[in-house]
């Protein structure tokens, strides 16, 4: 049983991706094997305040359990023992609009919800046999 990681970023208003295998990019192609546990997780200066949701689309037996939050900026899934073929996720998140005043010894930062910003070809795991 091994671990995957799944950072998240916006770069200008489009999500990029990277994961512990060393994929990279607008869409990856994460490999996992049975067993495997899948984190999301911010990146470092992602632009993004929160991952509210990580939404599945393919099988639903892919996970043992829909992926729960585990912390702000962290989601947790583990994937099935009997697991096979791919599925795809897209994440819903609050993006951070940050302002600052430099008449002012302080930042002030404001949150807007997720508006238009997906992915035309949405990130994949696939299972490796």
């Amino acid at each position: 049983m091994g671990k995957v990681t799944i950072y998240i970023k916006l770069i200008d208003g489009k999500l990029v991706y990277r994961d512990s295998e060393k994929d990279h990019g607008h869409t990856i192609k994460t490999k996992v094997r049975p067993g495997d546990k899948v984190t999301w997780k911010l990146d470092q200066c992602a632009d993004i305040c929160e991952l509210t949701d990580i939404k599945i689309t393919g099988s639903k037996d892919f996970f043992q359990k829909h992926p729960k939050q585990n912390d702000f900026n962290e989601w947790k899934a583990k994937v099935s023992p009997k697991a096979q073929g791919e599925i795809t996720y897209q994440p819903d998140f609050t993006v951070c609009e940050t302002c600052t005043d430099k008449s002012a010894a302080f930042s002030v930062t404001s949150t807007v919800e997720k508006s238009d910003i997906c992915d035309e070809d949405p990130p994949k795991i696939i299972v490796d046999p």
